[in-house]
């Protein structure tokens, strides 16, 4: 069964657990000093999903040197920790983490790989249980050597603010993608309309999705849970929600975040064709009717629009 871990920076601890989840090892561990956060040059810890893309180091020596990802051939000792006191020290081993999440984790300012966020080991006179990295993950030396052992390239890694929090819609993560980096939202459509309600893809999946800019709404542990879809024309459409984030608020962060996507294009009004029992939650959103209902795939459908501007 494949490992994954968990990485809760509020109790600066690292879990890992097997694929029926059941906790296997639980290490102390130092994030960054400044806290979370995505941003090239924040030296700050990424949230959300990884994966191991990159271990390092196998064979080298305990408390063995890394500059650059290349061992120096040097240990560690107190005495060289004296002569070098301002180095960054990446000890024993590295797992080099990269983020899944497009736009948040992943691409651009906020890609973890190209900001080098790693696991890695640290020295004897590093602080644990407490935050003082510059961005990475420090782990034990002898914690680490085992857990380079047991894990795998791809190996997911959470990487989670507080896991002990109250799970909220406001924690989710949402973010607008063009088609090319939409993958998240097409693995909540075809969950959603074509495994629940049975829409065959040919039907769910049209031409006009090379041209949309689709919102993904992720978990804290970066699962997809969310999507909509803003066409050239106007219109919103596509929105979906998985079963367990449902009647939690998620929907309708996703639908705000959508009309402040089409405010920022300079959009005046957003439109869309609700199904009927459907309409209540729209209205809720800041949508009013438009003309009379009429039916499409044997479902009664009512047309509303968002005006973004007033009217003159």
């Amino acid at each position: 069964m494949p490992l994954s871990i968990q990485i809760d920076l509020a109790s600066q601890s690292l879990s890992l657990y097997d694929g029926a989840s059941q906790l296997l090892r639980r290490y102390p561990i130092s994030s960054a000093k400044l806290g979370a956060g995505e941003e090239s040059g924040s030296f700050r810890t990424p949230r959300g999903r990884h994966i191991i893309r990159a271990k390092i180091g196998a064979g080298q020596p305990l408390n063995a040197v890394f500059v650059a990802r290349r061992p120096t051939g040097e240990i560690w000792t107190p005495a060289l920790h004296a002569q070098l006191p301002e180095r960054d020290w990446i000890l024993t081993r590295i797992l080099w983490l990269s983020g899944t999440q497009a736009k948040f984790n992943r691409f651009g300012r906020v890609d973890s790989q190209r900001r080098f966020i790693y696991l890695h080991g640290s020295h004897g006179e590093a602080v644990f249980g407490q935050p003082g990295s510059h961005g990475c993950v420090r782990m034990q030396p002898d914690d680490l050597l085992e857990l380079f052992d047991l894990v795998e390239t791809g190996c997911e890694v959470f990487i989670l603010e507080d896991a002990a929090a109250p799970v909220s819609a406001e924690e989710l993560v949402i973010r607008a993608l063009p088609d090319h980096l939409a993958r998240a939202a097409y693995q909540v459509r075809e969950a959603v309309f074509q495994g629940e309600l049975g829409v065959p893809p040919q039907f769910e999946r049209d031409s006009r999705d090379a041209d949309a800019i689709h919102l993904v709404a992720w978990d804290r542990w970066g699962r997809a849970v969310a999507c909509a879809r803003l066409l050239p024309d106007g219109s919103l459409g596509r929105v979906a929600v998985v079963p367990d984030w449902r009647g939690r608020g998620a929907g309708s962060r996703l639908v705000a975040a959508a009309l402040a996507e089409a405010r920022r294009l300079g959009w005046t009004d957003v439109r869309l064709a609700a199904e009927a029992n459907a309409v209540g939650f729209w209205r809720k959103s800041g949508f009013v009717t438009e003309g009379e209902t009429f039916v499409e795939a044997g479902i009664v459908h009512q047309r509303m629009v968002s005006r973004l501007v007033s009217p003159d």
